[in-house]
């Protein structure tokens, strides 16, 4: 396994030679719910701006949420800067060397703990994903649906197990970081959801799976949650390449700049709230289009309006800024994208 890896292991950015813990740590709390592709270029834009925890320490916050704009779940975004102010004030600015010490850490949980200290300091502790507990699924023949607590705790239970026969033989190297981004790997290239290359494995031979041809019923599908519809109402008011925008301060995209929305379909205490949070000056023009887009368990689909009718002297929350300025919510800039636009 560890060989395959070695030889077979994407080219992705954290696992550079030099990478240090605060690298993994980034890369980690980024990759949680955001698919590689999408983190790989924000990692790097993010390290250049803030490379180490004093320097994300030092920020504002709009800074960092500006930096980690389209990632999404930006509670993350909050929760690493507050971790690196703890750093600084505690700690030297330097992140703990081991399990236990990383969960006192702001926004540090069971998993990425795990993964900052086998993977930066070497300790031989099982780290399990989405993708490593499809692989455990598939090795052991259980047909558990994934998010059962059960299947977690035999994926756990199996990969420490070889944590711990590495540890036993005395492996060289970092063979538990390896070892764990072994398994994720698997998951991700061969023993995919929806396809299994059994014979590439290399844990082919130890498979049920791969002996039994049922590897695609393995874990069991577990009813999906339904995302609920939200019909929404966007104003958009545009100065050259300038949106007026005001800052959110509670429910979704809190900390960005958004322009004014109001709910018009649909059962959602967050999204209920949007057009009671400013006050509005004008009103409803023209129709722009309209896009969709996804934001915690809800489907979004969200109509823009021209804004008419603005006053000369604008209400102290609303602020005309470019592109670069901000920073700008998602639901901002797909606005604004828009080809049709204010005359």
């Amino acid at each position: 396994m560890l060989a395959w890896y070695r030889r077979r292991r994407r080219p992705l950015p954290w696992r550079r030679p030099g990478t240090g813990p605060y690298h993994t740590w980034v890369s980690e709390v980024m990759l949680q719910q955001t698919r590689v592709e999408t983190v790989a270029p924000r990692y790097e834009e993010f390290l250049r701006r803030f490379p180490d925890p004093e320097t994300l320490a030092q920020a504002s916050e709009e800074e960092v949420l500006r930096a980690w704009a389209g990632l999404g779940y930006y509670r993350r975004a909050r929760q690493l800067q507050a971790a690196a102010r703890y750093l600084v004030a505690e700690e030297g600015g330097e992140l703990p060397r081991d399990y236990e010490s990383l969960r006192r850490l702001p926004g540090v949980g069971e998993y990425t703990a795990a993964a900052i200290a086998s993977i930066a300091y070497g300790e031989p502790r099982a780290v399990v994903d989405g993708n490593v507990k499809r692989v455990a699924a598939r090795v052991l023949g259980l047909e558990l649906e994934a998010p059962d607590p059960v299947l977690h705790r035999r994926a756990r239970a199996w990969l420490q197990g070889y944590h711990d026969e590495l540890a036993a033989r005395r492996a060289h190297g970092n063979a538990a970081g390896d070892l764990n981004q072994a398994v994720m790997e698997l998951g991700a290239t061969l023993c995919r959801p929806r396809a299994a290359e059994c014979p590439r494995c290399p844990l082919r031979r130890d498979c049920r799976s791969a002996r039994d041809g049922r590897a695609l019923v393995r874990p069991a599908a577990g009813r999906a949650a339904s995302a609920e519809e939200l019909l929404l109402e966007m104003l958009l008011a545009r100065r050259g390449e300038a949106v007026l925008l005001a800052r959110r301060e509670r429910g979704w995209n809190r900390g960005y700049f958004e322009p004014p929305l109001r709910l018009l379909r649909g059962r959602a205490p967050a999204a209920a709230a949007l057009e009671r949070e400013w006050e509005i000056p004008g009103g409803p023009g023209r129709f722009l289009g309209e896009f969709r887009h996804g934001i915690t368990r809800y489907r979004l689909r969200v109509r823009v309006r021209e804004w008419t009718g603005l006053p000369a002297r604008l209400p102290g929350c609303w602020r005309w800024l470019g592109p670069e300025e901000g920073p700008w919510s998602t639901l901002a800039r797909k606005a604004a994208a828009l080809p049709g636009r204010p005359a």
